[in-house]
């Protein structure tokens, strides 16, 4: 087998979370950081998957946890995505980075970080996790946007109010000017606009 078909094998192996063809490929000399298409790597697609096993052999053969695919995604943000808990904390505690943002300015998610993907996606115990490792309540994205007012958008009410008791300021404006209250409000999230108007009040 040639090493480049290997390597593309390897990554097939663990988007379909076949532990032990990841384990095989391995010790066959697959690297775990030769990308596929659009710079995906094994780590990537196990951390997507939520298949921990594979997220942790990988780690202990080398990959690499902050790489990133051509939007600028990593391991951890795929992960958050789908809140894999397990996945997030093998990432972290081999060394990914919990404030990087993906900067690809013309894609979807320009400037998003972990916490951002969790938010979106109602990921409220990844988002805890992240929190508790240091994460960026009030990063902004490409837009201006926080995760506050990813969360209120999508009226994900216990992931909008673990933001709030980590301090996450409600008053932030995107580039257009809107607080995650008034994007609430202009989507139609009653609950989300509610908890944010008690979120206000109190920091009157």
């Amino acid at each position: 087998m040639n090493k480049r078909k290997r390597h593309l094998d390897l990554l097939a192996a663990a988007n379909a979370s076949e532990l032990h063809r990841v384990e095989e490929l391995l010790r066959e000399g697959a690297d775990p950081d030769i990308p596929g298409e659009e710079g995906m790597t094994p780590l990537m697609a196990a951390s997507s998957r939520g298949s921990n096993e594979i997220v942790k052999i990988l780690l202990e053969a080398g990959a690499d946890p902050n790489a990133s695919e051509i939007h600028g995604r990593t391991a951890l943000m795929y992960a958050a995505s789908h809140s894999h808990i397990g996945a997030i904390n093998l990432l972290i505690g081999k060394g990914a980075k919990v404030n990087v943002q993906n900067m690809e300015a013309f894609f979807p998610f320009a400037g998003w970080t972990a916490v951002m993907h969790a938010a979106s996606n109602g990921g409220t115990e990844a988002l805890k996790v992240l929190i508790n490792e240091g994460a960026d309540v009030n990063a902004r994205d490409l837009d201006g946007e926080t995760a506050v007012m990813k969360a209120a958008y999508h009226g994900h009410i216990p992931t909008l109010r673990t933001l709030l008791e980590a301090g996450a300021d409600v008053s932030a404006q995107r580039r257009d000017g809107k607080t995650a209250l008034e994007v609430a409000n202009e989507i139609g999230q009653k609950k989300a606009e509610e908890l944010l108007l008690q979120a206000d009040t109190k920091a009157l």
